[in-house]
């Protein structure tokens, strides 16, 4: 036997597919192929010639009938009819009434159920209210723009407009009083006559078919592209079967039901449209599983004179009844009409929110800062934005990412766990600060949060707003930076003003003195030790001058011993008056490096300096253990690693992985400003190197800065 569709294999068949696959119809002992429709094929006599056995149609199938069509409906799968008129948002169509004058593709024929939507609504089509095109079947004549609206199916145009990035407006029947059933399997009288038994296996095989498909639409899915391969890829065919779910409604109604006041309610549509000349009975035209040959007895008893007796007794009882029936039938439909046409506007508003919704999302999406929904520490909610300021690809590889310490630096988590739980208990908090965050990929950056308390689903979260400040902290801190060095440079101009002149007088006297005095041993010996002393301070204000000039930024090749002894002559008096010994092991044969000495220097003098004050906090007198050892290395032949070692008081753990932090010391107030090992380790990367600091509270710490050998 045939099933014979009414368009080409896709997911609108997939009950039948299933009961073919999952052999429902084998076991009912039925052998069936199933024949897909074509463009311009006549189903319905496809069903009458006999070719085939069974058919998919719609509530159109009504207007065979009347014509003479020996159709019997079996089985209503659809609830809701699919066809619509599908307009561009852009054209301006909200409703029929906005169709006036514009091009519509639709074939009346074929369509009927819109045309007796539009002349409900007072449209005549001979009138040419609106340019009546014929349908083409090619959904880009609608992206084009060569037409305004056309007939189509909820399952696939809209979901086809959209991935053309064209936004849809949906006209529906339903939303006009409207309301006919979608796809229905029909056979012939002969057949249902000739075959009950197994049009009634079919029936059911079919109906297990349907029940298979709605509860497994995954697998139908592939079942289709394995077996059915067509026009529409897998996205199409799952949303094909997520949108016919809501006009099946296997969930509400039983698949297959069907209602003979609905039916008899589709014929008068068409009836008052002019479409359906008189009455139709529809005795024959529905099945009835419960008989055998599915409808009405074709055969009729003689009836006794005793029966015909009662019969004539009953009519007058009768025609009351059916006077107040049909006064009860009149004022029920007017209560149908006015709930369909509530549901309609019910429909119509959750369209227009759906519509307000994708709006939203696509203002949300497009704004350049990240926003986070949180409530318990979770994130509820976040936009593109914000996943790729920590680093995601997308919105939902951040959400998978589920708890907000995956991108929060461990140092913060205390601190921004206590604002969000304020936050969220109504407690005043600053309208926004900064916090350093980890990125996916390890990476360190510096985020400022703007947070307001809100309800979220019912509880309450809250909506914070992320920027990505690490570009601004950096600048920052270079401008603190240079702000320092502009300060030590006319530090250094006073000092040279201010010193160099006196010291050069008392170079000059000492001089004089060693030379008048060269046979008095004692007094030379003074003059001698005056003159050292002059060179040495002289050299000192040397080095800080070349410290400090405006000419630093230059790179030369140079050895590591001579900045370091550079920096050494700046700090080496402080060192001896702190009773702070000093190890240095800088071998004579390691290779050149390739820097700005005075930036280099800027990091030594400042490692230095760390190392002082951690030794003057834990040795207040001069001991053995009171000692900073700076050391040289080569590793792996392209590195060179400076090494500054003491035994003083040491970093916490907790403060250990934020020492490089901006704005981060352990030292009170005025005695640091949190700066020095942020810019010494900006410094270090920009050579190409870097800085690793370990440390044991109260025992010791190793800082070791690394440079590219030339």
């Amino acid at each position: 036997m045939v099933l014979q569709l009414k368009w080409r294999h896709q997911f609108q068949f997939a009950g039948y597919y299933a009961a073919m696959a999952k052999g429902f119809y084998r076991a009912e002992g039925l052998r069936v192929e199933v024949r897909e429709g074509s463009p311009g094929q006549d189903i319905v006599q496809e069903l009458v010639s006999g070719r085939a056995q069974y058919m998919v149609h719609n509530s159109t199938a009504l207007l065979a009938c009347a014509g003479g069509a020996p159709l019997v409906a079996l089985a209503v799968v659809f609830q809701q009819s699919p066809l619509a008129l599908i307009a561009r948002e852009d054209s301006g169509i909200n409703s029929l009434a906005d169709l006036a004058g514009k091009p519509v593709m639709l074939s009346p024929t074929t369509e009927p159920e819109l045309v007796a939507m539009l002349r409900a609504e007072g449209f005549n089509l001979n009138q040419f209210q609106f340019q009546l095109l014929p349908h083409s079947g090619n959904p880009e004549d609608l992206v084009s723009g060569r037409v305004a609206a056309m007939a189509g199916y909820l399952t696939d145009l809209p979901f086809y407009l959209e991935q053309r990035n064209v936004r849809p407006v949906v006209i529906r029947p339903s939303h006009y009083g409207i309301n006919f059933y979608g796809d229905t399997l029909f056979t012939s009288r002969h057949e249902l006559e000739d075959h009950p038994q197994q049009v009634a296996a079919f029936r059911r095989a079919s109906l297990k078919g349907w029940d298979y498909a709605m509860q497994h639409p995954g697998e139908i899915v592939e079942l289709i592209l394995r077996r059915y391969p067509g026009r529409l890829n897998r996205g199409q065919l799952l949303n094909e079967a997520e949108q016919m779910r809501r006009l099946i409604l296997p969930d509400l109604v039983e698949i297959g039901h069907m209602n003979p006041s609905r039916w008899q309610h589709i014929a008068q549509v068409f009836s008052d449209a002019g479409m359906l000349p008189g009455r139709l009975d529809l005795g024959m035209f529905l099945y009835h599983p419960d008989r055998p040959g599915g409808g009405f007895p074709g055969w009729l008893a003689p009836v006794s004179g005793v029966f015909f007796a009662i019969l004539l007794l009953l009519l007058l009882f009768n025609w009351r009844l059916r006077h107040a029936v049909t006064h009860r039938t009149v004022a029920l439909d007017r209560v149908n009409r006015n709930l369909q046409q509530m549901l309609a506007l019910k429909e119509k508003a959750e369209q227009d929110l759906v519509v307000k919704e994708q709006q939203l999302r696509t203002i949300v999406e497009s704004v350049l800062q990240g926003l986070l929904i949180v409530a318990e520490d979770r994130i509820l909610f976040a936009n593109r934005a914000a996943a790729e300021i920590v680093g995601c690809d997308t919105a939902e590889e951040l959400l998978a990412m589920g708890w907000i310490d995956n991108f929060i630096a461990p140092h913060e988590h205390t601190r921004l766990h206590a604002y969000l739980q304020d936050r969220l208990s109504g407690k005043n908090l600053p309208e926004s600060y900064v916090f350093e965050g980890v990125r996916r990929d390890g990476s360190r950056g510096w985020v400022e949060n703007r947070a307001v308390r809100i309800e979220w689903q019912g509880r309450p979260a809250v909506l914070v707003s992320m920027t990505d400040v690490t570009e601004r902290v950096r600048l920052r801190e270079e401008s603190i930076r240079a702000a320092q060095l502009a300060s030590l440079g006319e530090l250094a101009a006073s000092v040279a003003h201010e010193i160099n002149n006196p010291i050069n007088g008392i170079i000059n006297y000492a001089q004089i003195l060693k030379n008048a005095l060269v046979h008095e041993e004692k007094w030379c010996d003074i003059a001698g030790r005056i003159l050292k002393e002059s060179d040495r301070v002289a050299t000192i204000v040397a080095g800080l001058l070349s410290f400090s000039r405006s000419g630093a930024a230059e790179r030369k090749t140079i050895r590591i011993h001579d900045i370091l002894e550079d920096t050494l002559v700046l700090v080496r008096t402080q060192l001896q008056k702190d009773g702070i010994c000093l190890d240095l092991d800088i071998p004579e044969t390691l290779p050149l490096v390739r820097v700005v000495p005075q930036q280099i220097q800027q990091v030594y003098l400042n490692l230095i300096n760390n190392a002082r004050y951690a030794l003057n906090q834990k040795y207040l007198h001069p001991c053995a253990e009171k000692r900073l050892q700076i050391s040289c290395q080569l590793q792996d032949d392209s590195c060179l690693a400076t090494i500054f070692y003491d035994q003083g008081i040491g970093i916490a753990d907790q403060d250990l992985e934020r020492v490089l932090a901006p704005f981060f010391t352990t030292k009170p107030g005025k005695e640091g400003a949190g700066l020095g090992l942020s810019i010494s380790c900006r410094i270090m990367q920009d050579h190409g190197g870097d800085i690793r600091i370990e440390s044991r509270n109260g025992e010791f710490t190793r800082v070791v800065t690394i440079l590219p050998v030339n």
